[in-house]
């Protein structure tokens, strides 16, 4: 893993052993989402150093440590809750596999996926976003990626996903490409 917390720096993709990774997670957590956890198409990142399985990279959305155009895409799967105090899963040691943070409030989202918005833009010129549509409608979200405009909607209902009982949101996948000057 390499700490760019610490000390920030620009990271190659030699540096990390994946010479051919074209894909960003900024939002890797315990790569819940991925298959093959070791993916060598994929550059994982993620600011909690402390996770099941460690990100390559250790930063924030809105500092990434890579050369501009950098990756042909980037996967943002960022927390969809707004609580706080973390709800009780969250602080139980057995459940550090099912990591996935929230946000304290609704302005510390918005200006976190603001700050991001810039940095994604300079990295890559289009973003995946999956949201999970419960306390924040999708849309509110896009629009906040202002330097991107949606190109693909593409909405899972929870049943959809797994059999279990979930509440009454939906789970989106949004393909955003870069706007011409952005």
């Amino acid at each position: 893993m390499i700490d760019c917390l610490v000390s920030p720096r620009r990271v190659t993709l030699l540096e990390l052993g994946k010479p051919d990774a074209t894909i960003l997670d900024v939002t890797a957590g315990n790569r819940m989402m991925w298959k093959v956890k070791d993916n060598p198409c994929v550059v994982f990142l993620d600011k909690e150093p402390a996770l099941a399985i460690p990100p390559d990279v250790l930063a924030t959305w809105d500092r990434l440590p890579f050369p501009d155009n950098y990756f042909s895409v980037i996967v943002f799967d960022p927390p969809h809750l707004i609580r706080s105090n973390p709800p009780p899963y969250f602080t139980n040691p057995k459940e550090k596999y099912n990591w996935y943070g929230w946000f304290k409030t609704r302005r510390e989202m918005v200006v976190s996926i603001i700050g991001a918005d810039k940095e994604f833009a300079r990295v890559a010129p289009m973003v995946l976003l999956k949201w999970y549509e419960d306390e924040v409608p999708v849309d509110n979200i896009v629009g906040l990626l202002k330097s991107f405009k949606p190109e693909l909607y593409k909405k899972w209902r929870a049943n959809e996903l797994s059999r279990k009982k979930r509440s009454g949101g939906s789970t989106w996948w949004v393909k955003l490409v870069r706007r011409v000057g952005a």
